[in-house]
């Protein structure tokens, strides 16, 4: 889950203009994980990410 919400954090920081380059070393753990495994984690950063990025908007 950490990987996953430091990987959240990362876009939602690009979206608002952070720097997020700390997140970015992230991605590169996912380097050998099984790609069932990769395609769980980013469908669950892709419906957390939006609804962070709408209600920090409001």
């Amino acid at each position: 889950m950490e990987i996953e919400a430091e990987a959240a954090a990362y876009f939602i920081g690009r979206c608002f203009g952070l720097d997020p380059s700390e997140s970015a070393f992230y991605f590169a753990v996912w380097r050998g994980d099984d790609s069932e495994v990769i395609q769980d984690r980013l469908g669950r950063i892709s419906l957390t990410t939006p609804e962070t990025i709408v209600s920090l908007n409001e």
